[in-house]
Order: structure tokens, then C-alpha cells, then sequence
């Protein structure tokens, strides 16, 4: 007779504490009366705290937070004479695009009375299905952030365009005119006609003129693989609808994946019973991730041991499919590996193995598993890849090397903030320093902006904007303004437009390249005017043309030799994307601050993430939901210390440590500010950082969770760290 499971919803059900109990008799928090309400003028005495005010009223601290944002009401009402297409009270919908470096969505932008108020995703995109996650969705509220730059600066003093257009223009031409070294520096970019304002401007200034593309949270490993093997720098579309067998390797491709929104939308279709479809999915990571939470079979294992069990996979897979075998391919884990690869042989072709790993030399093994089943052409596709990556970690390091060689003359920054996310920000700041010319054009002075930029021109928020994408070969997308700029800020690509001598705005220069796109399209009979409006209402455009699948071509044996270990140790750190924050450009943003963990219901913050049995071992306190003082501990990687609650996670591997990216900012607003530590900084090329130590810091820290699924506890304006001793007193 076989056991029943017996699932249980959190650590407090699991031990049955006087918290969950209390919870079941009474699941509905009690009304507050007016007693409660007016035991004390002072919300943080009586036994009516601030945060039962906000609770009882029905807000969260979020709510209260966007008050304090400052909504900029004098230049929120857009029209006196009202326009044709709006009527009061009836909302406007207008298809456009996100895109910040990390995620891509079309969108549809609700507006009312001509301000933006929601966005939705966009199902007439082939590519992403109208999936949004809650970042794209939370990025409305970023228009109305009053943290913006509300003009051009100079020394962090405001100045005016026409002076940093002609200080800027002057610099600049010297610079071509000796033929010195000048940098643009971005995110990814997968917009044509941005590519083609980059190259418009480095014909004005020469061949000193370098495009340097650095990726936060980097897929570089990823790209020099499918380099190597395919030709083609960019990333596969994985389609999980067609996928029987999942196999991932530390890929939280539900949340923390590009396109990630997308690939949940494709895995849910073939994770319905009641529509007879119900694939498998084997799942090997160190931390637990929402996509470990929906595997079939979940192995947890260390950072260091993750090569090991893919190299097992792929010489498992190989002796069925006739490949070559490759060494070092023994893992503890042999046993379940070896049911993934027959599951995965039985359903070739239909079958996906993806990674998180940044090392090129794994990636190269995943790719050629992926071959070895017959998974390009079907379930991933390489013939129109994904090019939502494109930042290569070696390039990024060279320019930083460079930097401080005193070799750059200009760097103009845009779409990202390596003073705040790059591992060794010292050292780009330091190089930083030594550049003659610096221009950032972020939307406030952040950490880059604060470390010594000279002129910050600030962009165009991108609801305020107009811009075109490509993030799949052969399908577009288009963004357009839903509101006048709410500042006096100006686009980037108008700005490298200026000055490069080109007076054109960037809607005539995006109509202009996508004359080529029209004539070159199966609609290339239909009027260029008719062809870019249908475009524009629908918010995405399908060439129709199919690639061809490339060959593999990648040596894996050289590959796998190449592999570069992580250290192993008694205790070992893997940092992850947290499913709200993401790499933290949108930490002022109290939505997302307040959007609990979906694995671990912590709302604000980022923690060390451990074991239970191991917490309590090493000495730290076991933490319910209901208690919100958690231990502080001290990690120390290299020499460099970071101090953060330790918070239990049932399935992390014991030996293992988690934490969050996107946190730690300090310049990022009031509302992102101090808010968590910079994970960033311990970062190693590589979010497998492996061999850590960890001691008790003696100090308690305040954290705030989800208390039911009717209650969100938002946290105090004013976070507590104190002693244990003073703990004990309270």
C-alpha cells in the first residue's frame, strides 16, 4: 500500500506554530474598530502598530510609497482643448514595446484622459504571446517617478541643451579629428534603426568609434557558445510547448530567463492534465526557483557540481545516440541522470536541456546534447534566434582595462549602470576617472551618473518615446509615445543624431529605415503608408522569413577541457534573479519592492537563503512567517563582506547559500535606496560563485512576508537592526 504525500504551504504549517494556527480558526484578518484606531495620536504605540493600519484600511506600504513619489500634477493634465480621439472616462488603448536590457514584451498601453495607467501584453506577438511578467507590467509607475532627471546636467548642476549639445559637439570633434578612442557603451541593443543611428555616428567621428555592449545580468557564455557551434551570436527561442522532456540545469527559465514570461506561457501548455498534455521536467539547481517548484523530479546539488552532471548527461545521451564520450562525466547523481537521458532519448526531438551556467565550455556541451537529440529545428530554433543578449563579458572587461589605461577619450553611457553592476565597479570607476569626455544618459543621476560623469542628458522615459525592435530574426515590433515627456528630457538616439550632424527627429528616421523593411517584405505592394500605420496599430510585424536551422559545428571534447571550475567548499554561493526585481534598474519602484518572492513571500530586501537543518546547525534562529527579526550573518567572498538576514528555504542543498542581485542600490531614489545589499559585487564572471564562508553577525534585522494569501505585511519605513542583546530586551 503506498504512502499519501502530504504537502504543506510553509514552514509554519510544517511545525504547526501558534501563528498557523490562529490563521485557520480565523483566515480573514479581524475589522479594526474606531478603539483600535484611536488608542494612540501615534500609530507606532498602542497595540494598533502602522503596519495594522495599513493592513486594516486594505493598503500596503506600496500604496503609501507612491504618495511619496511625488506624481508631477502640474504636467499631468496634457490638453486644454480636448483632443478627437479622447472622451473622459473612456480609456485609449496604443500598442507599443518594452524592452530595458533585460526584458522584451509587446505591449498595450491603457491610458485615460491621456496618461498611461496600465500595461498589458500584446497577443498579437508571435513571439512573446501577450506574456508579460511583473516588471514590464510594474513599469508604468516608473514614468511618474519623480527620482527623474527633470533636465540635461552638467557636474550634477542643471544646464540647458544647447550648451551640452555644443560642449559635447566640440569635444567630440577634436576627438575625430585626432582620431582618438570613443566609446558608446549600452545594453543590448535590438532596435535597427538605434544600430543604425550608432553607425551614422561613428562615420562622423571615425574609426576610433567603438559600439562596447555589456549585459548586467550576462548570457555571454551562452553567446560565445552558439558562436562556436552555429555561427550565430545570439540566443535559441525555446518553444516548451512542444517539449515532452524538460531538463534544466540551474535555469529558472520561468522567471529569471530572456523571454521568460513567453516560456511560461509555452511550459504551462504542456503541463495540462485536463487537456492530456503533462510533460516532464528534471530539474538540477542549488537554490529553489519557481521553475524547481513546478519539476517532476528536483535534484538539488552544489554550484561545483553542476559541470560534473551535465557532462554525465551528455555522455548518457551519447552512448544511445552513437556520440563520442567525453571525461570527467561521473556524477553522484548518476542514478537520476541516467532516467533524464532515457526520458530524453525516448522523446528525440521533442525534448529541451537548457542552463544557467555563464562558461561557454558548458554551454557547448548543453548545445551539443541538444544536437545529439535532434532538439534545433524543433523545439529550439536557431534559424530565426533571439537576440535579446548580446553582451560579451571579454569586451566589457578590455574596455574597462582600457579605461584605466587612460586609452578612451569619450564614453558615453546609455541603458546601463556598471558603477552599481559590474563585479569590479572600483575599477571602472577608477578608469572611469581618466576619460575625458563622460555622458550618460540615464533617466537620474545613478550610481555611473554620480561617479563622475560630466554631462548627464537624460532619456526620454519609454512611454514618452518613439523606437522600433527586432528581438527575434524577422520579427518587429514598434514603440510609440502614449504622453508628451513629462520633463525636459530628450531620446538617446536623438541625441547621437545631433551629434552627428543629423537634425532629423527619430520618428522621420525610424519611417525611413523601415522603408527598406517594407520594400524587402511580402507587403512590399501595399502602400509604405498604409504598410507602417497597419504596423504601428498592430504593434508587431512578421517578415515571414524562416532561416535555416545551422549546422553544429562546436569541437566538444576542447570545449569541455576548457571548462573553468567553480571552487568547491564546505559551503558554496549561487546568486540569482529574483522574479520582481531583476537586475535592479527598476529598484525605485514600490510595486515591485512590495511584490512578495513567489517562493519565498518576502516582500522588500534580498537574504541569504539556507537550508532549515543547516540554520540551525551553524546556530541561526528558525525563521516562520509571523516572526520578522531573522539573524544577520557576514558572507565573505574574496575578501569582500556583505551583511544580510539569513532566511530558511526548504530545498535549498544543504552546503549552499542563496542570494539575490538587484538590490543594494544607492542612487537609485528614494524608494530603492539602502534597500537590501549589492550582490553584484560578489559576482566572479559568473553567478556560480562556489566556495564562501559565513559567520553570525550577532544582530537581528527586520524583514517583511506575506502573512496569507489576503494580507500583504509591507515594511516599515524605517528598517530595525539591533543587537541581541537589545533584541532581548524589546
Amino acid at each position: 500500500m503506498s504512502k499519501t504525500k502530504k504537502y504543506w504551504t510553509g514552514l509554519d504549517q510544517l511545525h504547526n506554530t501558534p501563528e498557523f494556527q490562529a490563521r485557520v480558526e480565523n483566515e480573514f484578518a479581524p475589522e479594526a474598530t474606531a478603539e483600535h484606531l484611536l488608542e494612540s495620536d501615534n500609530l507606532d504605540e498602542g497595540s494598533t502598530k502602522r503596519r495594522d493600519f495599513l493592513k486594516f484600511l486594505g493598503f500596503s506600504v506600496g500604496a503609501a510609497t507612491l504618495a511619496a513619489c511625488e506624481t508631477p500634477v502640474n504636467k499631468a493634465i496634457p490638453y486644454l482643448n480636448k483632443p478627437e480621439e479622447i472622451t473622459p472616462g473612456v480609456p485609449n488603448y496604443y500598442a507599443s514595446t518594452f524592452f530595458d536590457g533585460t526584458d522584451y514584451a509587446s505591449i498595450l498601453v491603457k491610458t485615460r484622459e491621456g496618461r498611461p495607467i496600465k500595461v498589458v501584453g500584446n497577443k498579437k506577438s508571435k513571439l512573446t504571446g501577450g506574456a508579460v511578467n511583473a516588471r514590464v507590467n510594474s513599469s508604468v509607475l516608473s514614468l511618474y517617478d519623480s527620482g527623474r532627471a527633470v533636465g540635461p546636467m552638467k557636474g550634477g548642476e542643471a544646464t540647458d541643451w544647447a550648451t551640452l549639445d555644443a560642449e559635447v559637439k566640440a569635444a567630440l570633434a577634436k576627438l575625430g579629428e585626432a582620431g582618438g578612442s570613443i566609446v558608446i557603451l549600452t545594453g543590448t541593443v535590438i532596435s535597427p534603426s538605434t544600430k543604425k543611428a550608432i553607425a551614422e555616428f561613428a562615420a562622423k567621428y571615425g574609426a576610433g568609434v567603438k559600439h562596447v555592449v555589456y549585459d548586467a545580468i550576462s548570457a555571454s557564455g551562452a553567446l560565445e557558445a552558439n558562436l562556436a557551434c552555429f555561427g550565430v551570436k545570439a540566443l535559441p527561442v525555446y518553444d516548451f510547448a512542444k517539449a515532452d522532456v524538460v531538463v534544466s540545469f540551474g535555469a529558472d527559465f520561468l522567471a529569471g530567463f530572456p523571454n521568460g514570461a513567453a516560456n511560461a506561457v509555452g511550459y504551462g501548455k504542456m503541463r495540462d492534465p485536463k487537456g492530456g498534455k503533462m510533460s516532464r521536467h528534471f530539474q538540477f539547481e542549488s537554490n529553489m526557483s519557481l521553475t524547481g517548484s513546478n519539476a517532476d523530479v528536483r535534484v538539488a546539488l552544489k554550484p561545483s557540481e553542476s559541470t560534473a552532471a551535465i557532462i554525465s548527461l551528455y555522455n548518457k545521451v551519447a552512448a544511445a545516440t552513437g556520440g563520442n564520450a567525453l571525461s570527467g562525466g561521473t556524477s553522484e547523481y548518476d542514478a537520476t541522470i541516467g532516467k533524464a537521458a532515457k526520458e530524453l532519448v525516448a522523446a528525440k526531438g521533442k525534448g529541451i536541456v537548457v542552463s544557467n551556467s555563464n562558461d561557454a565550455g558548458v554551454q557547448t556541451v548543453v548545445n551539443a546534447i541538444n544536437n545529439l537529440l535532434g532538439n534545433y529545428g524543433s523545439t529550439l530554433n536557431m534559424a530565426n534566434p533571439l537576440y535579446l543578449k548580446g553582451g560579451l563579458d571579454a569586451e566589457m572587461d578590455q574596455l574597462v582595462a582600457d579605461m584605466k589605461g587612460g586609452k578612451v577619450g569619450a564614453l558615453l553611457i546609455h541603458g546601463v549602470n556598471p558603477s552599481y553592476s559590474y563585479a569590479k565597479a572600483a575599477d571602472f570607476n577608477a578608469g572611469l576617472a581618466k576619460v575625458g569626455l563622460t555622458v550618460s544618459f540615464a533617466d537620474r543621476l545613478d550610481e555611473t551618473a554620480a561617479a563622475g560623469v560630466t554631462y548627464l542628458a537624460p532619456d526620454n522615459h519609454y512611454l514618452e518615446s518613439w523606437n522600433d525592435a527586432e528581438p527575434q530574426a524577422g520579427s518587429y515590433s514598434l514603440t510609440q509615445p502614449t504622453i508628451q515627456p513629462l520633463f525636459d528630457t530628450r531620446q538617446f538616439q536623438e541625441s547621437l543624431l545631433k551629434w552627428a550632424g543629423n537634425d532629423s527627429d527619430y520618428f522621420s528616421y525610424i519611417k525611413s529605415n523601415w522603408a527598406a523593411i517594407h520594400s524587402s517584405s511580402p507587403e512590399a505592394g501595399v502602400l509604405f503608408s498604409t504598410f507602417f500605420n497597419t504596423a504601428l496599430f498592430n504593434g508587431v510585424f512578421e517578415s515571414g522569413k524562416v532561416g535555416e536551422t545551422p549546422s553544429f559545428v562546436g569541437d566538444v571534447a576542447a570545449a569541455a577541457a576548457g571548462i573553468k571550475k567553480v571552487p568547491a567548499g564546505e559551503l558554496e554561493l549561487e546568486l540569482y534573479v529574483k522574479a520582481g526585481m531583476g537586475d535592479g534598474s527598476q529598484a525605485n519602484n514600490p510595486w515591485l519592492q512590495e511584490l512578495p518572492d513567489p517562493v519565498s513571500r518576502v516582500t522588500w530586501d534580498n537574504y541569504i537563503t539556507m537550508s532549515p537543518k543547516q540554520m540551525e546547525e551553524m546556530g541561526f534562529s528558525r525563521l516562520e512567517r509571523g516572526d520578522f527579526m531573522a539573524d544577520v550573518a557576514e558572507l565573505t567572498v574574496n575578501d569582500i563582506v556583505v551583511k544580510a538576514p539569513v532566511y530558511p528555504s526548504p530545498g535549498q542543498k544543504y552546503g549552499t547559500v542563496g542570494l539575490a542581485v538587484g538590490y543594494g542600490r544607492t542612487a537609485a531614489g528614494k524608494c530603492g535606496d539602502g534597500v537590501g545589499v549589492n550582490a553584484f559585487a560578489l559576482a566572479t564572471g559568473s553567478f556560480a560563485v562556489g566556495a564562501v564562508s559565513i559567520t553570525n553577525a550577532g544582530k537581528k534585522y527586520e524583514i517583511a512576508q506575506t502573512q496569507s494569501h489576503h494580507t500583504l505585511m509591507g515594511r516599515d519605513a524605517i528598517v530595525k537592526e539591533t543587537t541581541l542583546e537589545e533584541y532581548k530586551k524589546d
